[in-house]
């Protein structure tokens, strides 16, 4: 088990008398602080670091025009080098700060076969429904209040470096440095308060981290099912399987969007979903006949109920200010029909 009934695991144990406040207000709150804070520092710093940039090669001349002389491969590699730090950082400061170890923050068992396929089946089928959701949000917003929400561009590029550098940006980075986040540090740090506690709150950060209503839907359920078997296998490596699985397979159709013929590309474009919903319906017939199903959620007696944990989880300072400034990024990506 990865929790404890003492608030404080890898500290010195309570004492023999209760105290007379509960230690798991406090607790629950700081981890709150440490967390919001942590994903705010990657707000900025995946906002401003271009802006940074930019206010450099304006200040320095000489330092942009050394950029525009590199090769395209030394840009594109020092792009993942940044995109590493940028995600490594805040991770990092949280394991610092919460002081928990890095054993316990990013589990590293080896996950059974028999667990981690019907996991990626039913990560890819809950990924359908979060894309099907997010399309009747977008019909929804665009006809009571006449716009669509948008996300990044993340269309693919020319040329074999330029698609193995967008690959590796689509579907091997976050599945290593989003998972070290929110199913690692984040998502276990919380478990002491209760694992249901635990992967609702993981994944609404989760889905608030992508800043569009595009992604949003189907970050909050694929957070959930990537939580789920994180705890169920007790490994970080399960949902770094499954993330990339899904994640992949979404850059190579991008990417065949430029190299395969236009009629079979729709055609293919075309079956993605019913085939996600078929694979995602096996796995959870293969979760019943080889583990028994969905097992239940451990719980904790914290001297809280669900409602008092999430209202002090999301009403610290720097939770509202993370929120606040999620849903000002959310409302920018919007677009008039």
């Amino acid at each position: 088990m990865f929790y404890s009934q003492n608030p404080f695991p890898w500290e010195s144990p309570l004492p023999p008398f209760p105290p007379p406040v509960n230690p798991w207000k406090r607790v629950l709150r700081h981890n709150s602080l440490i967390v919001c804070g942590a994903l705010l520092l990657l707000l900025a710093l995946m906002t401003g670091t271009p802006f940074v940039i930019y206010w450099l090669g304006q200040l320095f001349p000489v330092l942009g025009e050394v950029l525009s002389a590199l090769p395209t491969f030394a840009l594109e590699l020092g792009d993942v080098v940044l995109t590493i730090f940028i995600l490594l950082i805040p991770c990092l400061l949280m394991v610092f700060l919460l002081e928990i170890p890095a054993e316990v923050a990013f589990p590293r068992k080896v996950p059974k076969p028999r667990l981690l396929i019907p996991g990626i089946l039913c990560c890819l089928g809950m990924s359908a429904v979060g894309v099907m959701l997010s399309g009747y949000l977008q019909a929804l917003l665009a006809t009571v209040l006449g716009v669509i929400p948008v996300m990044p561009d993340q269309s693919p590029p020319y040329g074999v470096l330029e698609a193995m550098f967008y690959f590796l940006q689509i579907a091997l980075l976050p599945a290593i440095f989003e998972e070290m986040i929110f199913r690692g540090v984040v998502l276990q740090s919380l478990r002491r308060f209760g694992d249901g506690f635990a992967l609702v709150v993981s994944s609404i950060l989760f889905a608030c981290a992508h800043g569009n209503l595009v992604q949003a839907p189907n970050a909050l359920l694929t957070g959930m099912v990537l939580g789920y078997f994180a705890l169920r296998t007790g490994s970080l490596l399960t949902p770094m399987l499954m993330h990339f699985v899904n994640n992949g397979i979404a850059a190579l159709v991008n990417l065949g969007m430029l190299y395969l013929p236009a009629e079979f590309y729709e055609l293919l474009n075309s079956m993605i979903l019913p085939i996600y919903l078929v694979l995602g319906g096996l796995g959870v017939v293969l979760m019943f006949v080889c583990n028994e199903g969905f097992v239940p959620l451990y719980t904790t007696d914290t001297g809280m109920g669900s409602r008092e944990k999430f209202g002090r989880f999301f009403t610290t300072p720097l939770a509202i200010v993370y929120l606040l400034l999620t849903l000002y990024v959310t409302a920018l990506n919007f677009a008039p029909i």
